[in-house]
């Protein structure tokens, strides 16, 4: 076959479906896996009063963060500050947060 009759040929509708959905699954499951690997580098917030129990048992502070959504400076918390492993292994080793 030349290279142009290779262009010009077209996949049936039935093969073209076969080769989309496994190719949206693929990256519907990519998002998954980077959304999961995403959440380990985050904070685990506690409630106030499990978090506050806690903390006086173990004679630890408590850090209580508090978020609206219509404030920047708590989005840019969490999205710069809150994000931050070697901050995260910090404040759980020596906060209850």
């Amino acid at each position: 076959m030349k290279m142009t009759e290779l262009s010009s040929h077209k996949m049936p509708r039935a093969n073209k479906r076969n080769v989309l959905i496994p190719t949206i699954f693929t990256i519907l499951a990519l998002f998954a896996t980077f959304n999961a690997a995403q959440a380990d580098n985050q904070i685990r917030w506690k409630d106030v009063n499990s978090g506050l129990q806690e903390g006086k048992s173990a004679h630890k502070y408590v850090l209580a963060d508090v978020y609206t959504d219509w404030c920047g400076w708590c989005k840019r918390l969490d999205r710069d500050t809150f994000n931050n492993q070697s901050l995260i292994n910090f404040l759980e080793s020596k906060l209850f947060v």
